[in-house]
């Protein structure tokens, strides 16, 4: 909406970009040349809510779901990465003619989150705030590009 061009085309323009601060910085470029300095600052703070729900945001997207009877009011998470890093450990142990004993393929406890419940409604609770905010901002790109296509 900040482009003042066609939606669909913003959006895939916008979504074309590769990493999360490429999308942010765009974003903080577009505001700035569009929008007057109070207008701008509320995008600028709303960007930075945004970024401080980023890591609860990637857990819940990004990493590994699994269940265990030990807990039985929640999930538990573990993150890709770490994955990867014991997967390449065993393989590490496979090429030396080595093998992989069941500790080796056990993810260390220390690497594991547990989510419970309580916190994946505290953190929808958040995000529905947050869609809320980032909503009323919508509201803003749309009124301040009607006024400059004026």
């Amino acid at each position: 909406m900040l482009l003042g061009i066609n939606i669909e085309a913003g959006m895939e323009l916008y979504n074309s970009f590769g990493g999360v601060s490429l999308k942010e910085n765009s974003i903080k470029v577009l505001a700035r040349a569009k929008l007057g300095p109070a207008h701008y600052e509320i995008i600028d703070a709303l960007l930075k809510v945004i970024n401080s729900h980023q890591k609860t945001r990637d857990k819940i997207d990004h990493w590994y779901w699994g269940i265990s009877d030990q807990i039985a009011d929640g999930l538990v998470l573990v993150d890709p990465k770490d994955i990867l890093i014991r997967d390449a450990r065993v393989m590490d142990k496979f090429l030396r003619s080595q093998q992989p004993t069941a500790e080796d393929h056990r993810m260390p406890l220390d690497r594991i989150y547990v989510y419970r419940v309580k916190d994946l409604q505290a953190d929808a609770r958040d995000f529905i705030e947050l869609a809320k905010l980032v909503n009323k901002c919508q509201g803003l790109c749309v009124s301040k590009g009607k006024l400059a296509a004026l």
